[in-house]
């Protein structure tokens, strides 16, 4: 675990589909390329909706969410 040390589990069964790991390597040249990466982007998103609780930017926020691989969602690892 990055920056934690070391996770050794007895048992793991990780499977991420085709489209998940397409997702996730889009997100991470975007962010090598200097743009906005899709966590960033919900982050900027959810804080914009707490700033103005509107229909238009709860609808911005769950447009945000959505773009952020589902594997990265599900599991709680998404980072930027």
């Amino acid at each position: 675990m990055d920056g934690l040390g070391l996770l050794k589990p007895k048992k793991a069964s990780w499977w991420i589909s085709p489209n998940g790991l397409i997702a996730e390597a889009e997100d991470i040249l975007a962010r090598l390329q200097g743009e906005e990466g899709s966590v960033s982007c919900c982050r900027r998103a959810l804080r914009s909706h707490l700033d103005d609780p509107t229909p238009a930017s709860l609808g911005g926020l769950r447009e945000a969410y959505g773009r952020i691989p589902a594997h990265m969602r599900e599991a709680g690892l998404a980072r930027d």
